[in-house]
């Protein structure tokens, strides 16, 4: 599946690159979006933690393709979370990590369709003597090694790892937009780190 997307969306991009003389940065990214980035998004909630560094490293390569036509920078140019930044995008594995966190927030509000809700239980429904910061939080079964990969597993420790004062928002659009804040955020600290 992903040889396929990856080649579907290499085909895509070297099309734009055919045509690049005729647009701006803003055309670019929405071209990218429409005929690359919703490739790369379509599900991948349920399937992208399920993969192999491997082919995690690949679809990066693709994004970063991606990020390079949009800001037309040269082929070696280095893509890092400033570049991100600057089309206001997560890299693939940020991104299918926000993905998650929307159908979490849409879960923990009783939002979301009982064939996801039916697997999550909050702490506060187990017990009563929770602290403030894990009544916005899930329950974390046992889980194994086949688990440990599905959308279930990841959901449940990105939600709980996510800070409880964008948790505790509740207006939908402002949360989404804290959530990709912080994202983006602890993207940088780890980037820079890497340097250090």
């Amino acid at each position: 599946m992903v040889d396929s997307l990856i080649k579907k969306a290499t085909g895509r991009l070297k099309f734009l690159y055919r045509h690049s003389q005729f647009f701006n940065q803003k055309l670019r990214k929405n071209l990218c979006s429409a005929l690359l980035q919703c490739h790369l998004d379509y599900c991948c909630t349920s399937w992208y933690t399920g993969l192999s560094k491997i082919y995690q490293h690949k679809l990066q390569v693709i994004q970063n393709k991606m990020i390079r036509f949009i800001l037309n920078l040269a082929p070696r140019d280095h893509v890092g979370q400033v570049e991100f930044d600057l089309v206001k995008l997560l890299d693939t594995q940020n991104r299918a990590r926000q993905l998650r966190l929307n159908h979490m927030y849409n879960i923990f509000h009783s939002q979301g369709p009982s064939y996801l809700t039916q697997f999550f239980t909050k702490i506060s429904d187990i017990h009563s003597h929770a602290t403030r910061s894990s009544s916005w939080n899930f329950h974390v079964p046992r889980v194994g090694s086949n688990t440990k990969k599905s959308f279930f597993y990841h959901a449940t420790l990105d939600w709980n790892n996510l800070p409880s004062h964008i948790k505790s928002i509740l207006d939908k659009c402002t949360y989404k937009h804290a959530m990709k804040k912080y994202l983006a955020r602890v993207a940088m600290t780890h980037e820079s780190a890497e340097f250090v």
